[in-house]
C-alpha cells in the first residue's frame, strides 16, 4: 500500500538524489547493465539533477525501465505523475500491473496519477515553457505542503512534441536545459521518454546533452556528454565545451589505466590465492567462476580451472550455491600450495 510520509519522517528541501537511483537500478532485474557507479564521476557534477532521458526503439524496451522507476517512486513515498501520449492510459496502467504496482491503491490515494499532455505541456492550449516551469513548481507545493508526499517523480513521453507539427523542438530542448536549474537541489525525479525511431539524430543529440542521466538499452549511465545550464546558455559554449570535453577525455583516461592495474592485481590474486575464491552472482544465487583452490575443493583437477575452463570446471549440484554455503571445513590450510 502507498501511503503519503509522516511529516516527523520527511526531510525537506533535500533533492532526492541522482546516486539513489543508480543503485536501485543496480539490483533491478530490468536493467541488464549499470555504467558508472555512485562513488564514481567522470567530471564534475556537482549541479547535476535527477533529470534522466530515457532511449528506447519498442515499447518493450520503454517500459522495462520506465515502469521500475515509477514504482521506486511510489516506495519512496514520493507522489508520481505519468505522462501518456505514445502509449493509451490503460495500456500503462496494464503494465505497471504486470511490474507489481498496485495500481487502484496508488489512483486512489493520490500518490499516482496518469494523464494526457492536454493536462500538463498543453495546459494554456500549445507548449509554453515558462508555464511549464510553473506548473512544476506549483506541483511540488502541493505534493510536499498541501499532501505531505516527499517529492514529485515524473514520467513523460515526449512524443507529443510530434503530433501536431506546432511545437518548435528547438524550445523544448532549452526548456530540457531549463529543467535542470529549477530541478536543483529540490525533491524532483524526472524522467522524459524520447522515442529513437521517431525524434530526429539532431533532437537526440541534444537531449543527451540535457539530460545528467541517460537510459539506453536497459543501461543506467551517467552522462559525460550532459553540459549544464550555464554552459548551454552561454555564449562561449564552444570554448567551455572543448575544456570540459578535454578534461573528461583526461580523466577518463587515467581512471580506466587505474581500473586495467586494479584489475591486473586482483586477476593475480585470484589465480595465486590459496584460499578458495568463488565468484557469485547475488540474483541468480549461483557460482560463476572459481580459483584453482576453489576447483580444488570440489574435486577438480587444477588443469581443468583455465579462465576458459572454470564455470564448467564447477559440479552442477553446486553452480547455484551462494558462496557463503562453502563449508568452512573444507576450506584449505593458509600453508598448502598448489
Amino acid at each position: 500500500m502507498y501511503q503519503r510520509a509522516d511529516r516527523d519522517d520527511r526531510q525537506r528541501p533535500q533533492a532526492l538524489g541522482i546516486e539513489s537511483d543508480l543503485e536501485s537500478s543496480r539490483g533491478n532485474p530490468a536493467f541488464h547493465g549499470l555504467v558508472g557507479s555512485p562513488d564514481e564521476s567522470d567530471h564534475d557534477h556537482d549541479d547535476s539533477t535527477d533529470h534522466v532521458a530515457l532511449l528506447y526503439e519498442d515499447c518493450d524496451e520503454q517500459f522495462s525501465a520506465v515502469i521500475p522507476f515509477v514504482r521506486h517512486g511510489l516506495e519512496r513515498g514520493e507522489r508520481c505523475l505519468y505522462i501518456a501520449d505514445e502509449n493509451d492510459r490503460a495500456d500503462v496502467l496494464s503494465a505497471m500491473r504486470e511490474y507489481g504496482i498496485d495500481v487502484d491503491d496508488a489512483l486512489e490515494s493520490g500518490a499516482l496519477s496518469v494523464v494526457t499532455p492536454a493536462d500538463t505541456y498543453r495546459r494554456t492550449g500549445e507548449f509554453d515553457r515558462d508555464a511549464m516551469v510553473r506548473f512544476w513548481e506549483e506541483s511540488l507545493a502541493e505534493a510536499t505542503e498541501e499532501d505531505d508526499f516527499t517529492g514529485i517523480r515524473a514520467a513523460a513521453e515526449m512524443t507529443w512534441a510530434l503530433n501536431d507539427g506546432d511545437t518548435d523542438l528547438d524550445h523544448l530542448v532549452e526548456y530540457e536545459a531549463i529543467l535542470n536549474s529549477i530541478y536543483e537541489g529540490e525533491p524532483y525525479a524526472v524522467c522524459c521518454q524520447y522515442n529513437r525511431e521517431r525524434f530526429p539524430a539532431d533532437v537526440i543529440y541534444e537531449v543527451i546533452r540535457t539530460h545528467p542521466l541517460l537510459v539506453h538499452d536497459g543501461v543506467v549511465s551517467r552522462n559525460v556528454y550532459y553540459t549544464p545550464p550555464a554552459e548551454f546558455f552561454s555564449p562561449d559554449l564552444p570554448a567551455r565545451e572543448v575544456e570540459r570535453m578535454t578534461t573528461t577525455l583526461r580523466e577518463r583516461t587515467i581512471g580506466n589505466a587505474a581500473l586495467e592495474r586494479a584489475t591486473e592485481r586482483f586477476q593475480k590474486i585470484f589465480e595465486r590465492s590459496q584460499d578458495a575464491i568463488f565468484i557469485n552472482d547475488p540474483y541468480a544465487d549461483e557460482i560463476l567462476e572459481a580459483n584453482p583452490a576453489g576447483c580444488e575443493i570440489w574435486g577438480t583437477p587444477t588443469r581443468n580451472c583455465s579462465s576458459s575452463g572454470r564455470r564448467t570446471a564447477i559440479p552442477t549440484r553446486w553452480r547455484r550455491s551462494a558462496s557463503s554455503s562453502t563449508p568452512s571445513s573444507r576450506r584449505r590450510p593458509a600453508g598448502r600450495t598448489s
